[in-house]
């Protein structure tokens, strides 16, 4: 589904016959707010926001580390190369309750040419990162009308995105919406999605639990 051409368009008012129209569609992460920047710099509204992303997790991984790692130190940089951010953040690690996970991140130029990583992120809890006039933004739900076919189709007519500004630090002042009508979709120049999967490993603290499930233990030889 490409967004330009079919889910950013005029509001739909009469459906087709043999089309369902659910209007004024709301997908949202309620109660989120948004890591601040300690900084107010893009490179520090990034890994703001990563933070909140991962957090959404279960993941604790400050905003100070990923700019350091991404950086090599406490600076402000007014400006970052998104495709370049999956290098820094892509692989194993291990937190500090002991816990050891795997984090893959992938971006887009642009937007992608589907609207399902917009509907699915939000029903899991997990926010995504995109980048509106040069400045990152969590993307946390949308307003939209949904059209349903006679086959089992579906398509969207987007009205809102929701974002959250790492920048402010209040959260109440943190919400800022993309309205189709008013702003341009060309001004949204990326998107990144970040997902933690746990690492499962032998139980030391409790060796006796991995006697569960005998026949899963593998002794190298």
């Amino acid at each position: 589904m490409i967004w330009d051409a079919l889910t950013f368009r005029h509001r739909i008012v009469v459906p087709p016959p043999n089309v369902k129209l659910n209007p004024d569609q709301i997908v949202d992460i309620a109660g989120l707010s948004s890591a601040t920047a300690s900084q107010k710099c893009e490179n520090w509204a990034w890994a703001a926001g990563l933070e909140t992303i991962l957090h959404t997790q279960n993941v604790d991984l400050k905003q100070k580390y990923w700019v350091i790692k991404a950086d090599g130190g406490e600076v402000c940089k007014d400006s970052f190369d998104l495709s370049s951010l999956p290098q820094y953040i892509n692989g194993e690690y291990v937190l500090d309750d002991g816990r050891h996970v795997r984090l893959e991140a992938t971006t887009v130029s642009g937007l992608p040419q589907g609207v399902d990583p917009f509907i699915l992120a939000p029903q899991a809890g997990r926010p995504l990162m995109l980048i509106w006039k040069g400045h990152p933004y969590l993307y946390v739900g949308m307003n939209y009308d949904e059209l349903r076919f006679a086959d089992g189709q579906r398509e969207f007519s987007v009205t809102k995105l929701k974002f959250l500004d790492p920048f402010a630090s209040d959260p109440a002042k943190q919400v800022v919406y993309f309205d189709r009508e008013k702003d341009d979709l060309a001004d949204i120049s990326g998107m990144m999605d970040v997902i933690a999967e746990p690492i499962e490993g032998t139980n030391w603290l409790h060796p006796e639990k991995e006697l569960d499930h005998p026949r899963e233990i593998f002794f190298p030889k």
